[in-house]
């Protein structure tokens, strides 16, 4: 409602006009448009923003845990949950509930470390892969 209100169109036109934006970033996507390195980038600009201004209001984990996990991706590295929660920014005990919320919505997979069964190793569920990629790259692409 808030896209068709800021817009002046219909809910109905809002929703085709999001159904565009992400066909169409997923339509660039698929034609080889790297998203993982302008995800790290963002993920990079976003801590800078933090740390110029000196102030944490401005986090956003789940969402910084999810560029991570896009970056990650591309340049074919695993991520640890303790890795992903310290990237995060807040606290662990914050960290570790928005991994669980992503988990619980399966957003996210977590699986013991093959070698070492003291580590887990995060990742974005194949089911949601392209959707967060879609998303990273709508930013990339209309920002």
């Amino acid at each position: 409602m808030a896209v068709s209100n800021r817009n002046g169109c219909s809910i109905t036109e809002a929703i085709d006009r999001i159904e565009e934006a992400v066909t169409g970033a997923a339509q660039k996507r698929a034609e080889g448009r790297p998203v993982g390195d302008y995800a790290g980038r963002l993920r990079r600009l976003r801590t800078r923003r933090n740390t110029l201004l000196g102030i944490e209001c401005m986090r956003d984990p789940a969402w910084d845990m999810l560029l991570d996990l896009v970056a990650a991706r591309a340049e074919g590295r695993e991520v640890s949950v303790k890795a992903l929660c310290h990237g995060s920014g807040v606290p662990s005990t914050t960290a570790l509930r928005h991994v669980e919320r992503l988990a619980s919505a399966g957003i996210l997979v977590r699986e013991v470390h093959p070698m070492d069964s003291r580590r887990t190793i995060v990742s974005i569920a194949p089911a949601h892969i392209d959707r967060v990629e879609d998303m990273v790259a709508m930013f990339r692409d209309n920002l």
